[in-house]
């Protein structure tokens, strides 16, 4: 009897993970892999975002400042052409203006300039342009060359320039151009409009030039 019990084994299953268990294991470790490489896209992204709307809020800031300062510093200049007719050195419509002034901050361009800021699309994109030429001699201002060109900023739609000033029956109101006019506008408007996504947008410019320096705030707003 006691040797019979001596071979007698008592049957222990060995110890670790079934196929069920193994396979439940490796679906739970899928989806959390699944939800952390998920967070790492949307917190990498949120980031590009933000990175690329502080490079747009210092270029517009940027842009703003220089149209500002040129358009305050515009010279109402006046000559007649080889047909005799009186030219004024501003033109302005809702996709282009051009009008001269010195570039005092830049002291490789001393002078007048003629500056053009005009709305163009390259490739898709609406970018803001600022042109600039010497300007010496009327024809300087007849030219269509530029000599130097520079993208203020880009990525916008529903661009517009607009112009305050009196109409023909000698009333102020704002109006898309200012063209063969004996005066400066009293303020220039600068409208682009972003899409609904962009974290940024181009606050609406006001800009009087010396013409409207001393006109009331509330008279053009």
């Amino acid at each position: 009897m006691n040797i019979q019990a001596r071979n007698i084994r008592i049957y222990q299953p060995e110890s670790g993970f079934t196929l069920v268990e193994l396979l439940v294991s490796l679906t739970i470790l899928s989806v959390l892999m699944t939800m952390l490489f998920s967070g790492f896209r949307f917190t990498n992204s949120v980031e590009k975002r933000v990175d690329n709307s502080l490079y747009k809020t210092s270029d517009i800031m940027m842009a703003q400042m220089f149209i500002r300062r040129q358009i305050a510093q515009s010279e109402n200049i006046a000559f007649r052409d080889d047909t005799g007719k009186i030219v004024h050195t501003f033109y302005g419509d809702e996709k282009e203006v051009r009008f001269i002034a010195p570039l005092t901050q830049n002291k490789d361009k001393a002078g007048l300039q003629r500056l053009t800021l005009r709305f163009v699309n390259e490739g898709g994109v609406n970018k803001l342009v600022a042109n600039v030429r010497r300007y010496q001699l009327p024809n300087d201002w007849l030219s269509s060359d530029d000599q130097d060109s520079v993208v203020l900023y880009e990525g916008f739609s529903t661009p517009s320039f607009e112009y305050y000033g009196g109409d023909s029956m000698g009333r102020d109101t704002w109006r898309s151009y200012w063209i063969d006019q004996e005066t400066l506008p009293v303020a220039m408007r600068v409208s682009l409009e972003h899409e609904n996504n962009e974290l940024v947008s181009w606050p609406e410019l006001i800009v009087s030039t010396h013409v409207g320096q001393y006109k009331s705030a509330r008279a053009i707003r």
